[in-house]
């Protein structure tokens, strides 16, 4: 199937119109390379600058083709050299802190032996791109009744309000078992009210701390023998209706909040959690 008019936001270099359905091999093959004849070919245009640069000549059909909102440019795209380089080495590795001076240099896996030009995008980095994300595993332990640590969970919140401005903690991921025992209401509560302390609105943040919180195997049920998947619980302290108004709280999968995303950014960077 195709139409007449159609729209393209970019470069091309060489269309080609085929008859029939091509092999996989077939359309790999051809990626980088020049191709003015076969089988089933019916249409060609190399978008090569001509006479008029408003017009693209058909080298195979005779179906010249007018364009639209773009012109012909002369050749700056080269097929024939096979894949595109492949970076393959970077110094200094990724992530590796380093002074004010550094010497940047890579590797590159080349599929034939034609210079390239590389581009380094650099930029300084300043107080606003340094931010920092809360992680929370497994805090089933601190919502066990009798054992005196549920203390160590609110802690553990409170430390984030504390210090949220200091290391400009712009989210908390909880990675799920947030309690112990799914039947036991008790844990659900402590759980509830350390995760609350995130949820106190500041001048800056009228929802709180950006939250996601993950079902882990504890939070539905899925211990021991049972099998029998169950997260009414989960729902009920941490379902839709506790982060539905909330601005970073994206939504859900499903009737149930077992599967949610939530939203923050940091550092020029926008950030999808996916819980």
């Amino acid at each position: 199937m195709a139409c007449r008019t159609a729209s393209s936001q970019g470069a091309i270099d060489e269309l080609r119109l085929w008859n029939r359905a091509r092999a996989e091999d077939e359309i790999a093959d051809g990626m980088y390379r020049t191709i003015v004849m076969g089988e089933g070919l019916v249409g060609r245009w190399s978008f090569d600058a001509g006479d008029d640069p408003a017009i693209a000549t058909d080298d195979v059909g005779g179906r010249s083709a007018a364009l639209s909102g773009a012109m012909l440019v002369e050749e700056d795209v080269t097929l024939d050299r096979g894949r595109a380089p492949v970076v393959a080495n970077v110094t200094p590795a990724d992530g590796l802190a380093v002074g004010p001076d550094v010497m940047l240099d890579l590797a590159l896996e080349l599929s034939a032996r034609q210079p390239v030009d590389v581009t380094y995008h650099v930029r300084e980095l300043g107080a606003a791109d340094d931010f920092t994300i809360v992680v929370l595993p497994d805090t089933q332990i601190y919502t066990i009744e009798g054992r005196n640590l549920e203390k160590y969970f609110h802690d553990q919140t409170q430390w984030v309000r504390d210090n949220r401005e200091k290391y400009n903690i712009v989210g908390v991921i909880h990675n799920g078992d947030v309690i112990n025992n799914e039947p036991e209401l008790y844990q659900w509560n402590v759980a509830s009210a350390a995760l609350a302390r995130l949820e106190k609105p500041e001048t800056d943040l009228p929802d709180g701390v950006p939250l996601g919180v993950a079902v882990g195997n504890h939070d539905n049920k899925l211990i021991g023998q049972n099998t029998v998947l169950n997260t009414d619980k989960f729902n009920q302290f941490f379902g839709v209706n506790r982060f539905a108004n909330r601005a970073y709280y994206g939504g859900h999968y499903g009737t149930k909040n077992d599967n949610s995303w939530v939203t923050f950014s940091a550092g020029g960077l926008d950030f999808v959690v996916v819980s």
